[in-house]
C-alpha cells in the first residue's frame, strides 16, 4: 500500500486526484492525505514518510516549488509530482533543478496522473530520478508548447530561449520558413492536407541532413524553424527544401504555395519567425517567394525568385520596420516619407520594387495580421480593429475579408470553436 500526499488549496482539484488513484487504478490500494498548502505538507511530511506527493504550484502562503525546495533542504527526498494550470516553462526548469519526477499541466488527464503515479513509485526510495531523462520531458512539453505556438502564429520569445538553451541549439545559426496556399485556391481540410504534404516533404529532407528544427501546420499556414551547425549548412536546406515542397506540392495537388524565409542567420528564433510571417504576407501568385535577410553568400539558382533580398538597411525594409511598429498609428506614406527622410515618390518606388506590393497594401496587411493576433487572443472584433489602427469597423472588416476569406467576426467564431474542441 502507498501512502501519497495531494496538496491543491481548492478542494475540487485534490477530490478529482483522490478519485483517480483510488477508482481508476485497477488492483492498486492507497493510503491518501490531503493538505490546502505548503505548510500543511511540510508538516505532514515531517510527522510520517510519503512514497510520493503531488504538488499544486499556486498555494496560498507557501507555493509548490518553494514547498519542494524546503522539502529537499531538509533531507526529505520523496518523489515530487508538480501539477500546474501554468504552463510557463520557468516552473518547469526550477522543478528539474529540485529534483521533480514529473510536470504536469492541469487540466490532467487520469492516463497522465496514473503514469506519473507509477513512474514514482518505481523510483528509488532515494527519491530523486535521472535527471538526463527528467530534462529530456521537460524538454519534449516544451517542444510540443512551442509547436501549439507555431501553430497559432504567435511565437514567445523567452519559451524559445528557454528551449534552445536545454536543447544546446541558442549558438546555432538557424531559417525561418512560413508557407500558405493561394488564398483563392483551396481552404478547410484540402488546404491542410496539402501543406501536410508540404510538411512531409521538409521534415523527410531535414531528417534525412540530421538537422533539428520545429515544425507545425494548422489548415492555412505551415511553419519551421531549422538549426544548423553552419551557415553554409543552413543555405544547403535552403536550396533544397522549398524547391522538394513546391515539387511536392505542384506533382500531387497542383496547389500554388507561397513562401517567406527569414534568415540564415543568428536572430532569435521567435524574431525570425515572425519575419518569416511577414515575408509571406508580402509574397503573391506573380513572385510566390520572398526572403528577408542580408543576401546569403551563396545565391541557391533552384529558388523560383528572390524578392527583396537587400540589405536590412535599405529603404524597402527600413519602410517595412517602420510600418511595424507605427501599424496601430494614423500614418500614410507622406506621413512615413516624412519620418524616414526620403521623398514620398522615392519612397513608394522603393517599397514596391523591393517587396512586391505598395505601401498601402503593405499596411493593411500588416494591420490585418496583426488583428489576426489579438482575435487570437480573445480581443473582440471592435476592440482588435481600433487597436491595430481602424477606425472605421466596416472598412476594417472590408479589408480584413479582402485578405482572410471571411470576416474578422467569422474568424474569432472559427477560432474559438476550434480551441474550445481542443
Amino acid at each position: 500500500m502507498a501512502r501519497i500526499l495531494i496538496a491543491d488549496d481548492e478542494e475540487l482539484e485534490r477530490a478529482a486526484l483522490r478519485l483517480i488513484m483510488t477508482e481508476m487504478a485497477p488492483g492498486s490500494s492507497h493510503e491518501i492525505y490531503e493538505a490546502r498548502n505548503g505548510h500543511e505538507v511540510l508538516q505532514l511530511a515531517a510527522a510520517q514518510p510519503f512514497d510520493v506527493i503531488f504538488l499544486d504550484i499556486r498555494m496560498p502562503g507557501l507555493d509548490g516549488l518553494a514547498t519542494a525546495e524546503t522539502l529537499r533542504s531538509r533531507g526529505i527526498n520523496t518523489p515530487i509530482v508538480i501539477i500546474s494550470a501554468f504552463d510557463t516553462f520557468a516552473y518547469a526548469q526550477k522543478a528539474i533543478k529540485l529534483g521533480v519526477y514529473e510536470y504536469l499541466l492541469k487540466p490532467a488527464s487520469a492516463e497522465e496522473v496514473l503514469s506519473a503515479l507509477g513512474k514514482s513509485l518505481e523510483s528509488t526510495s532515494g527519491g530523486m530520478d535521472n535527471p538526463a531523462r527528467t530534462l529530456q520531458e521537460a524538454r519534449e512539453q516544451l517542444r510540443r508548447q512551442l509547436i501549439d505556438q507555431l501553430q497559432r502564429g504567435i511565437p514567445d520569445s523567452a519559451l524559445f530561449t528557454e528551449y534552445e538553451k536545454l536543447a544546446s541549439l541558442e549558438k546555432k545559426p538557424r531559417t525561418a520558413f512560413a508557407a500558405r496556399l493561394e488564398p483563392n485556391t483551396h481552404f478547410g481540410r484540402i488546404a491542410s492536407a496539402i501543406l501536410s504534404s508540404a510538411l512531409y516533404a521538409a521534415q523527410n529532407i531535414l531528417a534525412s541532413q540530421r538537422t533539428s528544427f520545429l515544425a507545425s501546420v494548422n489548415e492555412s499556414a505551415l511553419r519551421i524553424l531549422v538549426y544548423a551547425e553552419s551557415q553554409a549548412e543552413l543555405e544547403t536546406y535552403v536550396s533544397n527544401l522549398v524547391p522538394e515542397m513546391k515539387r511536392r506540392l505542384l506533382s500531387e495537388f497542383s496547389a500554388n504555395l507561397l513562401i517567406g524565409v527569414a534568415g540564415p542567420g543568428r536572430a532569435e528564433s521567435a524574431q525570425l519567425l515572425e519575419r518569416a510571417d511577414e515575408a509571406l504576407m508580402l509574397a503573391k501568385p506573380s513572385n510566390p517567394l520572398i526572403k528577408l535577410s542580408e543576401p546569403a553568400s551563396i545565391e541557391p539558382e533552384q529558388l523560383v525568385h528572390l524578392s527583396g533580398q537587400r540589405n536590412p538597411r535599405s529603404l524597402g525594409l527600413r519602410a517595412l520596420e517602420y510600418i511595424r511598429t507605427h501599424y496601430n498609428q494614423d500614418i500614410s506614406l507622406s506621413s512615413a516619407a516624412d519620418a524616414l527622410g526620403v521623398n514620398p515618390f522615392h519612397l513608394s518606388h522603393a517599397i514596391t520594387r523591393e517587396l512586391g506590393i505598395g505601401f498601402s497594401e503593405l499596411l493593411a496587411r500588416m494591420r490585418t495580421n496583426k488583428a489576426k493576433e489579438l482575435l487570437l487572443a480573445g480581443s473582440s472584433v471592435k476592440e482588435a480593429g481600433y487597436l491595430v489602427g481602424f477606425s472605421d469597423q466596416a472598412y476594417f472588416s472590408k479589408v480584413f475579408k479582402r485578405f482572410q476569406g471571411i470576416s474578422p467576426g467569422q474568424f474569432a467564431s472559427k477560432t474559438a470553436k476550434k480551441y474550445k474542441k481542443e
